[in-house]
């Protein structure tokens, strides 16, 4: 190295600029109002100067030409190649263009979007482990937002599982290109998206103009939003990632296998938990919004565990000795929770109506389906049957007139909250039978059918809720005249329901085994007193609902439902047999 000066002053050196090298001071120094000063700075030697090329050489020549004419080859090969392979870029990029939103073109082509041909399936649903879309689309919000309306208008405010302010907070800052987004809140958008396209038909919006359309985009949602699992469980500063898992339930609860649904209630009740959400004293850093939708969240998450615990006769994840948060009140003062007749006269607590038959549901599993519990017999167990009844009466007689099961059709207009009821009383039956031991091996009814069906019975049992269920069968007490009487009621009430409001193919899943459940029932009532009154009437419904579970069947095709075919076969043709006579 060698000493030199700086032609700059020090100024115009460190800012960059062109010095004009003026004296006593340059122009930028008197513009900064700064010393003008050179100073002397060590620089590298100059670099050792190359040798001049000789000649080419006429060998040197022809290689520079063989080389050129290669080079020449692999760029037509290159041409070739993007050529084509250039209409399905074209393609991906139509779908996928981003608006200067970050949106989704409405024309969406599932196939284009470069992830997996992941589908959801009501038959066989399965959880989706791959990829997510890179790019985060999202449809233009001209498009979701009559679909978000809907969904808060229409489903949140009887099941409140998102802020409707917070929630459309998020939506401005995404759609206002806020710097800050991420994956959960996309997540978040694409979850209620999907509730909302399923809850009801919106004409007239891009992206439900056809059932296909609608379709593949509840699958993009659905796929995406599960894609972000490790950011949903990893959230910590919110209750978004919990709030997206409970969609996602309600998304999957809508099919004919559970597992999925149970998956994903136990890493929600997990979360839940890590957020302190059952405990009161953990509300004391929040404000009084955020202490309501914390009670709210979890008690959703509650009622799904116990409701999902009481259906696969496996025990909850949360343990009611755990929570100390207090319940939400009898009627909130937005309307939250509340269902009301179409001529606004009468009001249904549908929230804590739904969670307090959950709290029941968890009851049923201890008292009588839990390890300990399936060992209790005689009197002791029968008590138990007793309190339990004595719950479930108290639980339905706050139900008002207008909703009771024979009236809510004609009361209530709005179809989404017209399935909610019949899928609340379609968990009830199921808290009566699993109650009164409907299946048991000794009950009257299952000594009127054949020695098949009865296997076909334990067939359907041990497929539907494993081994474990065949202890329950053989040690459950046959349920008394009274209790029985009390399970045709509600079986014809809830079956006359559920034709008499047409109901979704989400409900259709959500209720079948109650509802097949019903139909046992009531046929099996025509073999035990066939001189009831209600004996037309009930042949009459259960032979609707055999065209359906038919229909069910054929879409189905899984053995598992072949015993319960074969068993209300057997029973419609003995009841059959029955009335002619």
């Amino acid at each position: 190295t060698k000493l030199t000066t700086t032609a700059a002053c020090d100024l115009c050196f460190a800012k960059k600029i062109k010095c004009n090298m003026l004296k006593p001071a340059c122009s930028n120094c008197i513009l900064y109002q700064t010393e003008c000063c050179t100073t002397a700075i060590r620089r590298r030697a100059d670099p050792p100067k190359l040798r001049p090329t000789t000649k080419s050489t006429p060998d040197a020549q022809g290689n520079s030409k063989r080389l050129n004419k290669r080079l020449d080859g692999i760029e037509r090969q290159l041409q070739r190649a993007v050529a084509s392979t250039k209409p399905t870029h074209a393609q991906a990029s139509a779908a996928s263009a981003l608006s200067s939103n970050g949106t989704h073109d409405s024309s969406f082509q599932d196939t284009y979007t470069g992830c997996p041909p992941w589908k959801f399936d009501p038959v066989k649903p399965s959880l989706y482990y791959g990829p997510s879309d890179k790019e985060l689309c999202l449809p233009p919000l001209h498009d979701i937002m009559p679909i978000i309306d809907d969904y808060f208008h229409a489903c949140n405010k009887i099941v409140p599982l998102f802020c409707e302010a917070a929630f459309l907070r998020l939506i401005t800052g995404w759609y206002n290109k806020n710097p800050k987004r991420d994956k959960v809140t996309w997540a978040a958008i694409l979850v209620v998206i999907a509730l909302g396209l399923r809850s009801s038909p919106m004409p007239g919006v891009a992206i439900s103009s056809s059932p296909k359309e609608k379709s593949e985009w509840e699958d993009y949602c659905m796929r995406n939003s599960q894609s972000v699992m490790s950011d949903l469980v990893a959230r910590e500063h919110d209750l978004l990632g919990i709030q997206v898992l409970l969609a996602l339930i309600m998304l999957f609860y809508n099919s004919s296998d559970g597992r999925p649904a149970n998956i994903l209630v136990g890493t929600a009740i997990k979360l839940s938990q890590r957020f302190q959400l059952h405990l009161n004293a953990s509300a004391q850093h929040f404000t009084a919004e955020e202490v309501q939708q914390r009670l709210r969240v979890f008690w959703i998450a509650y009622i799904f565990d116990k409701d999902i615990s009481l259906r696969t006769k496996a025990p909850s994840v949360q343990h009611d000795a755990d929570i100390d948060v207090p319940l939400p009140i009898m009627i909130l003062s937005d309307g939250t929770g509340l269902i009301s007749t179409k001529d606004g006269h009468s009001q249904l607590e549908f929230f804590r109506l739904r969670l307090d038959l959950a709290y029941i549901e968890g009851k049923i599993y201890d008292l009588l389906y839990s390890t300990r519990s399936i060992k209790v017999q005689g009197p002791d167990r029968q008590r138990r049957v007793t309190s339990l009844q004595v719950m479930l009466d108290r639980w339905y007689a706050r139900i008002p007139a207008a909703f009771q099961m024979d009236r809510v059709s004609t009361t209530v207009s709005n179809a989404n909250m017209l399935e909610m009821i019949t899928g609340l009383y379609h968990t009830y039956l199921i808290c009566i039978t699993s109650t009164h031991g409907i299946y048991s091996a000794q009950a009257e009814w299952m000594r009127k059918v054949d020695s098949l069906s009865r296997v076909a019975i334990q067939d359907f049992a041990l497929a539907m809720h494993g081994p474990r269920v065949m202890t329950f069968m053989q040690n459950q007490d046959p349920p008394l005249p009274d209790a029985w009487d009390h399970c045709v009621d509600i079986s014809r009430g809830s079956m006359k329901l559920f034709q008499d409001i047409s109901p979704t193919e989400g409900l259709i899943w959500q209720c079948s085994c109650a509802h097949f459940s019903a139909l046992i029932i009531l046929l099996a009532n025509i073999l035990i007193s066939p001189a009831h009154e209600s004996i037309y009437l009930d042949l009459r419904t259960a032979t609707k609902s055999i065209r359906w579970f038919e229909q069910l069947v054929d879409v189905i095709q899984s053995a598992a439902y072949e015993p319960m075919q074969r068993i209300i076969i057997d029973l419609y043709k003995s009841a059959t047999t029955v009335v002619s006579k």
